[in-house]
């Protein structure tokens, strides 16, 4: 039997996202009260009720206190593929991560794009992190070579971690984070724990993120975060073939 689709009053929220403006305001769901768009569509009552008998309940709880733009955004990151039309109430995209770009960072949007990449024979870990301003302009960028090599995921929260230390240290205020592994970003948003360096990592990488409340942390596929990959790769060359 298929899973019931959202009722018409969520599903309106493709219809707001897909031009990336909210042309209305206030909705009247709860009892005939102005509504901000974030409450109409995740905090009223009736539709919290909603959510609970959805297929998309834990992606709910998990991020339910995010701003609706921010919530819709992140859907498009971690909701898999198949489930999206479902979620949307429309048919999917070949590609939507372009588009998503394109919409959220505008020229004057800035956002941070981490990455990690492995050198198993030294062992070593290189990092590039880099600061954008809009789509193509660079203001800020940095590698970090570090010893050792762990586990791909570990990697990648390091490169997690050290972009937003280095964003602390440097004054640098990203609205978005980026990075493409979108494992990392599950545990990070979401409400995993266990007793381990990973999630004593995540763990500093909330902290971070916390001194930047304006800022989402999203998943970019790895072609689109090829800035960073570079400096990543880049990292772990010998010096004195810089």
């Amino acid at each position: 039997m298929s899973s019931p689709k959202l009722p018409p009053h969520l599903m309106k929220s493709h219809l707001i996202f897909c031009s990336c403006t909210l042309t209305i305001n206030y909705y009247y769901i709860c009892g005939g009260n102005a509504e901000s768009v974030s409450h109409a569509l995740l905090h009223c009552t009736r539709v919290k009720s909603i959510w609970h008998h959805s297929n998309f309940k834990q992606f709910f709880v998990d991020h339910h206190r995010l701003d609706i733009k921010d919530f819709y955004l992140l859907s498009l990151s971690l909701i898999p593929r198949n489930h999206l039309p479902l979620f949307l109430g429309s048919a999917p995209t070949t590609n939507h991560c372009p588009v998503v770009l394109d919409h959220i960072l505008t020229p004057l949007t800035t956002a941070l794009f981490v990455d990690a990449a492995l050198n198993t024979n030294t062992p070593a870990t290189g990092i590039g992190m880099v600061f954008m301003q809009g789509l193509s302009h660079i203001q800020h960028s940095a590698r970090i070579f570090k010893p050792g090599a762990s586990s791909p995921l570990f990697a990648e929260a390091q490169a997690l971690y050290e972009g937003l230390n280095w964003c602390v240290s440097s004054n640098l205020q990203p609205r978005f984070v980026f990075s493409d592994c979108i494992n990392l970003i599950s545990k990070v948003n979401g409400n995993w724990h266990e007793y381990s360096p990973l999630s004593s990592l995540v763990h500093q990488i909330r902290t971070f993120l916390s001194r930047f409340p304006e800022a989402t942390l999203l998943h970019v596929p790895r072609q689109h975060n090829d800035k960073a990959h570079s400096l990543a790769k880049l990292a772990l060359r010998p010096r004195d073939e810089d």
